[in-house]
């Protein structure tokens, strides 16, 4: 008896607290939620202050400098070592001093000094002479050196046109040349331009044993 009194108090408080709770949950359902705002102070930040003992990043890549020893050698006879022309690509060291070190100095057409003396190489000259209007023959005056195929030869100026001449070579010179079209209307005398010999000189340095 006493177990279904209990039972049905407990059954009657559950009843109760559920349709109280509904109650309560309408009316509150249009109730607007409970607004709330806070706002923490912040010191203010001085810039400048910060700026001033800020230090600044180096960016620039350090460099590393590489240092490297010379190593001078004396050398003791001054004779031990000397240049020697050639002209061309073929060249051999004399018996007196047959090692080539690998060391040259080269021109094309020009002369170029070895040991104080000039390799054979130097430009023919000559001038013309005109007779009635016309290229009448051309004079060398001097028939240079170190030719191996005859140069080219252009009359430049005078006034007139159509001049043309060849050169013929002997023993690396000019010895003669021959006016082909003596032009017409020169009024003057015209140059004689004759191209330069078309050879490569060399200063080659040999020794007398390995450095």
């Amino acid at each position: 008896m006493k177990n279904i009194l209990f039972i049905s108090i407990l059954i009657i408080f559950i009843i109760y607290s559920c349709i109280r709770q509904k109650y309560i949950v309408e009316k509150f359902k249009d109730t607007p939620p409970i607004q709330s705002s806070f706002s923490i102070p912040i010191p203010p930040f001085d810039t400048n202050k910060f700026a001033k003992d800020a230090k600044p990043i180096d960016t620039k890549t350090k460099k590393h400098i590489i240092t490297k020893k010379i190593v001078t050698r004396n050398i003791s006879n001054s004779k031990l070592c000397k240049f020697f022309s050639s002209s061309g690509s073929n060249f051999t060291c004399p018996k007196e001093y047959p090692v080539f070190t690998g060391a040259s100095l080269s021109v094309k057409g020009d002369s170029i000094a070895c040991n104080g003396a000039n390799t054979q190489s130097k430009r023919t000259s000559a001038i013309g002479s005109i007779k009635q209007g016309r290229l009448d023959e051309i004079v060398i005056t001097n028939k240079g050196l170190g030719y191996t195929n005859p140069p080219k030869v252009n009359v430049i100026g005078g006034n007139g046109v159509g001049a043309s001449a060849y050169a013929l070579v002997k023993t690396g010179s000019v010895y003669k040349i021959i006016v082909t079209n003596q032009g017409s209307g020169y009024t003057s005398t015209p140059s004689i331009k004759i191209s330069k010999p078309n050879v490569v000189n060399t200063c080659n340095l040999c020794c007398k044993n390995e450095l």
